[in-house]
Protein backbone atom coordinates (compact mmCIF):
# COMPACT_ATOMS: atom_id res chain seq x y z
CA UNK A 1 0.00 0.00 0.00
CA UNK A 2 3.08 2.58 0.78
CA UNK A 3 4.51 1.80 -2.20
CA UNK A 4 1.15 2.59 -4.15
CA UNK A 5 0.90 5.39 -2.35
CA UNK A 6 4.59 6.52 -3.45
CA UNK A 7 4.25 5.74 -7.05
CA UNK A 8 0.77 7.62 -7.25
CA UNK A 9 2.54 10.72 -5.54
CA UNK A 10 5.33 10.11 -8.15
CA UNK A 11 3.08 10.56 -10.47
CA UNK A 12 1.47 13.86 -9.34
CA UNK A 13 4.95 15.48 -9.34
CA UNK A 14 5.71 14.83 -12.49
CA UNK A 15 4.69 16.44 -15.84
CA UNK A 16 2.87 13.27 -17.08
CA UNK A 17 0.22 14.49 -14.82
CA UNK A 18 0.12 17.97 -16.41
CA UNK A 19 -0.06 16.55 -20.23
CA UNK A 20 -3.59 15.32 -20.35
CA UNK A 21 -6.03 16.77 -19.27
CA UNK A 22 -9.79 14.47 -18.21
CA UNK A 23 -11.96 15.46 -20.89
CA UNK A 24 -11.09 12.51 -22.78
CA UNK A 25 -11.68 10.34 -20.09
CA UNK A 26 -14.92 12.02 -19.24
CA UNK A 27 -15.65 11.06 -22.89
CA UNK A 28 -15.12 7.63 -22.50
CA UNK A 29 -16.89 6.94 -19.56
CA UNK A 30 -20.05 9.15 -20.53
CA UNK A 31 -19.84 6.63 -23.97
CA UNK A 32 -19.88 3.79 -22.12
CA UNK A 33 -22.68 4.52 -19.97
CA UNK A 34 -24.52 5.49 -22.91
CA UNK A 35 -23.96 2.58 -24.74
CA UNK A 36 -24.44 0.46 -21.66
CA UNK A 37 -28.18 2.08 -21.71
CA UNK A 38 -28.43 1.75 -25.48
CA UNK A 39 -27.39 -1.80 -26.00
CA UNK A 40 -27.71 -5.15 -24.21
CA UNK A 41 -25.90 -5.74 -22.25
CA UNK A 42 -25.42 -9.56 -23.57
CA UNK A 43 -23.81 -7.67 -26.90
CA UNK A 44 -21.68 -5.54 -24.96
CA UNK A 45 -18.33 -6.78 -23.62
CA UNK A 46 -18.24 -8.25 -20.03
CA UNK A 47 -16.89 -6.06 -18.11
CA UNK A 48 -17.23 -2.06 -17.80
CA UNK A 49 -13.24 -1.49 -18.87
CA UNK A 50 -13.58 -3.24 -21.83
CA UNK A 51 -16.66 -1.31 -22.73
CA UNK A 52 -14.99 1.93 -22.15
CA UNK A 53 -12.66 0.50 -24.43
CA UNK A 54 -14.96 0.48 -27.50
CA UNK A 55 -16.78 3.38 -26.48
CA UNK A 56 -13.23 5.26 -27.08
CA UNK A 57 -12.52 3.50 -30.47
CA UNK A 58 -16.14 4.79 -31.92
CA UNK A 59 -15.45 8.14 -30.38
CA UNK A 60 -12.10 8.42 -31.72
CA UNK A 61 -13.74 7.51 -35.24
CA UNK A 62 -16.15 10.34 -35.26
CA UNK A 63 -13.47 12.74 -33.75
CA UNK A 64 -11.05 11.64 -36.70
CA UNK A 65 -14.12 11.60 -38.94
CA UNK A 66 -14.78 15.23 -37.65
CA UNK A 67 -11.39 16.62 -37.59
CA UNK A 68 -11.05 15.65 -41.56
CA UNK A 69 -13.62 17.58 -42.68
CA UNK A 70 -12.85 20.39 -40.88
CA UNK A 71 -8.88 19.87 -42.11
CA UNK A 72 -10.66 19.56 -45.79
CA UNK A 73 -13.18 22.90 -45.28
CA UNK A 74 -10.31 24.84 -43.88
CA UNK A 75 -7.54 23.93 -46.46
CA UNK A 76 -10.24 24.27 -49.57
CA UNK A 77 -10.71 27.62 -48.21
CA UNK A 78 -8.01 29.07 -47.57
CA UNK A 79 -6.39 28.21 -51.14
CA UNK A 80 -10.05 29.85 -52.94
CA UNK A 81 -9.14 32.62 -50.69
CA UNK A 82 -5.11 32.81 -51.64
CA UNK A 83 -6.65 33.03 -55.26
CA UNK A 84 -9.55 35.73 -54.52
CA UNK A 85 -6.58 37.78 -53.16
CA UNK A 86 -5.17 37.58 -56.98
CA UNK A 87 -8.60 37.62 -58.92
CA UNK A 88 -10.57 40.81 -57.10
CA UNK A 89 -13.86 39.95 -59.01
CA UNK A 90 -14.06 36.50 -56.89
CA UNK A 91 -16.26 36.95 -53.79
CA UNK A 92 -15.20 35.21 -50.95
CA UNK A 93 -17.86 32.77 -50.65
CA UNK A 94 -16.23 29.99 -52.37
CA UNK A 95 -19.92 27.90 -53.07
CA UNK A 96 -20.97 30.69 -55.39
CA UNK A 97 -20.82 30.12 -59.15
CA UNK A 98 -18.04 30.45 -61.32
CA UNK A 99 -18.10 32.23 -64.00
CA UNK A 100 -14.73 31.69 -66.14
CA UNK A 101 -12.84 28.36 -66.97
CA UNK A 102 -9.87 30.07 -64.95
CA UNK A 103 -11.47 30.16 -61.80
CA UNK A 104 -13.27 26.50 -62.58
CA UNK A 105 -10.13 25.07 -62.68
CA UNK A 106 -8.39 26.71 -59.82
CA UNK A 107 -11.80 25.38 -57.86
CA UNK A 108 -10.72 22.16 -58.78
CA UNK A 109 -7.28 22.34 -57.82
CA UNK A 110 -8.40 23.27 -54.10
CA UNK A 111 -10.44 20.40 -54.20
CA UNK A 112 -7.66 18.15 -55.10
CA UNK A 113 -5.35 20.19 -52.80
CA UNK A 114 -8.12 19.74 -50.40
CA UNK A 115 -8.44 15.38 -50.74
CA UNK A 116 -4.67 15.74 -50.84
CA UNK A 117 -4.46 17.18 -47.47
CA UNK A 118 -7.13 15.25 -45.28
CA UNK A 119 -5.15 11.75 -47.41
CA UNK A 120 -2.09 12.77 -45.84
CA UNK A 121 -3.45 13.49 -42.71
CA UNK A 122 -5.25 10.05 -42.67
CA UNK A 123 -2.45 8.39 -43.76
CA UNK A 124 0.45 9.32 -41.71
CA UNK A 125 2.57 7.33 -39.13
CA UNK A 126 0.89 8.71 -36.29
CA UNK A 127 -2.61 7.49 -36.93
CA UNK A 128 -2.39 4.80 -34.42
CA UNK A 129 -2.99 7.32 -31.83
CA UNK A 130 -6.06 8.06 -33.73
CA UNK A 131 -7.99 4.38 -33.02
CA UNK A 132 -6.40 3.95 -29.53
CA UNK A 133 -7.00 4.83 -26.48
CA UNK A 134 -5.80 8.53 -26.47
CA UNK A 135 -5.80 11.76 -26.44
CA UNK A 136 -4.92 12.75 -29.97
CA UNK A 137 -7.97 12.44 -31.95
CA UNK A 138 -10.39 14.46 -29.48
CA UNK A 139 -7.33 17.43 -29.46
CA UNK A 140 -7.24 17.45 -33.26
CA UNK A 141 -11.13 17.07 -33.56
CA UNK A 142 -11.62 20.88 -31.28
CA UNK A 143 -8.29 22.22 -32.44
CA UNK A 144 -9.60 21.91 -36.42
CA UNK A 145 -12.49 22.62 -36.14
CA UNK A 146 -11.60 25.92 -34.11
CA UNK A 147 -9.56 27.13 -37.15
CA UNK A 148 -12.28 26.05 -38.95
CA UNK A 149 -14.49 28.68 -37.48
CA UNK A 150 -12.08 31.00 -36.96
CA UNK A 151 -11.15 31.46 -40.77
CA UNK A 152 -15.02 31.44 -41.43
CA UNK A 153 -15.09 34.86 -38.71
CA UNK A 154 -12.23 36.34 -40.09
CA UNK A 155 -13.60 36.23 -43.72
CA UNK A 156 -17.05 37.64 -42.41
CA UNK A 157 -15.26 40.25 -40.68
CA UNK A 158 -13.35 41.07 -43.43
CA UNK A 159 -16.72 41.78 -45.59
CA UNK A 160 -18.96 43.10 -42.70
CA UNK A 161 -21.44 45.31 -44.51
CA UNK A 162 -23.86 44.16 -42.88
CA UNK A 163 -25.62 43.67 -39.23
CA UNK A 164 -26.53 40.09 -40.72
CA UNK A 165 -22.52 39.33 -42.04
CA UNK A 166 -21.14 41.23 -38.53
CA UNK A 167 -23.08 39.20 -35.88
CA UNK A 168 -21.63 35.77 -38.56
CA UNK A 169 -18.23 37.23 -37.42
CA UNK A 170 -18.88 37.10 -33.78
CA UNK A 171 -21.06 33.88 -34.05
CA UNK A 172 -18.22 31.57 -35.89
CA UNK A 173 -15.23 33.41 -33.33
CA UNK A 174 -17.23 32.76 -29.92
CA UNK A 175 -17.37 29.28 -31.66
CA UNK A 176 -13.56 29.10 -32.62
CA UNK A 177 -12.72 29.84 -29.32
CA UNK A 178 -15.44 27.85 -27.33
CA UNK A 179 -13.28 24.89 -29.67
CA UNK A 180 -10.12 25.65 -28.43
CA UNK A 181 -11.54 25.91 -24.93
CA UNK A 182 -12.49 22.78 -25.40
CA UNK A 183 -9.41 21.32 -26.93
CA UNK A 184 -7.50 22.54 -23.89
CA UNK A 185 -9.41 20.36 -22.14
CA UNK A 186 -7.86 17.56 -23.14
CA UNK A 187 -4.40 18.45 -23.64
CA UNK A 188 -2.48 21.40 -22.01
CA UNK A 189 -1.00 21.72 -24.86
CA UNK A 190 -4.00 23.62 -26.25
CA UNK A 191 -3.83 26.61 -24.25
CA UNK A 192 -1.01 27.98 -26.80
CA UNK A 193 -3.72 28.40 -28.67
CA UNK A 194 -4.41 31.33 -26.93
CA UNK A 195 -1.58 32.90 -27.95
CA UNK A 196 -2.85 33.02 -31.28
CA UNK A 197 -5.86 34.05 -30.69
CA UNK A 198 -4.32 37.30 -28.52
CA UNK A 199 -2.14 38.01 -31.78
CA UNK A 200 -5.04 38.23 -34.06
CA UNK A 201 -7.14 40.41 -31.79
CA UNK A 202 -4.40 42.84 -30.99
CA UNK A 203 -3.49 42.99 -35.01
CA UNK A 204 -7.68 43.53 -35.64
Amino acid sequence: EDEDEDRSFLFQSSEQAHAFLPLTPMIIRTGALVLMKIIPLSILPPTFEATAVLACLLWNIIASTIAALALYDLTHRMVMLTHAAQVPSIVEDTKNSISSKGEEDYYTFADVASRTTIMIFCCNPANVFFVSCYSEATFACFTFLGYCFFQRATCHYKHATMFKTAFSSSFYMVASTMCWAIASHGRSNGALTSIFLFIHLCGR
